[in-house]
């Protein structure tokens, strides 16, 4: 067996034939890698904005309207000794500072349930979601009572009272995407 000395002309040759191949096998990892890195960007990009409206445009304004509501609350019914939708229902009046703190809930109702009516499409929890037309039914139903538009019949409308996890499940939204934006801003 005889071995055979490679040349530097050789070696010239064989750079000169497989160098075109190499570059570009190079140049394909190279562009590969760029290209992923890019998607995966604008994959981040996209969630990040997605995250961003659902706070802006309904998470960040609906507890803030309910933390306000919820404070009203407290002092429109302190010890909650009653439920205000049965309690409307079943003809009583709210007189003085009752009857202007129970105006202002209804007020703020209204708006929690327009929100809901207009972003519920933002929704992507199906828990939250079922909530959330609780409580929008909940909200209808009370300013229609406090309207005097139904009455009576509490039996019927009793399941229909305040979802009092709401708060709860709003905020751990809240929290949930908040943590996953940081997990998205560190990555």
């Amino acid at each position: 067996m005889q071995i055979q000395v490679i040349t530097s002309n050789d070696l010239m040759e064989l750079l000169k034939t497989f160098s075109p191949a190499i570059v570009g096998v190079v140049g394909m990892v190279f562009t590969y890698r760029i290209s992923k890195k890019a998607l995966d960007s604008s994959i981040k990009d996209g969630e990040r904005k997605d995250i961003h409206e659902k706070l802006n445009k309904f998470y960040g304004p609906f507890q803030q309207l309910l933390n306000k509501n919820n404070k009203l609350y407290e002092l429109f019914n302190p010890e909650g000794k009653f439920r205000t939708l049965t309690e409307l229902l079943n003809g009583r009046k709210f007189k003085g500072n009752s009857g202007k703190l129970l105006k202002e809930i209804v007020e703020i109702d209204r708006q929690l349930e327009k929100l809901i009516l207009d972003h519920g499409g933002l929704i992507d929890d199906e828990e939250m979601l079922e909530i959330l037309v609780e409580a929008a039914t909940h909200f209808n139903l009370l300013i229609k009572a406090y309207e005097k538009t139904i009455e009576g019949e509490t039996g019927k409308f009793k399941k229909y009272v305040y979802p009092r996890k709401l708060g709860e499940k709003i905020d751990e939204q809240i929290k949930k995407m908040k943590k996953r934006l940081e997990v998205l801003n560190k990555a």
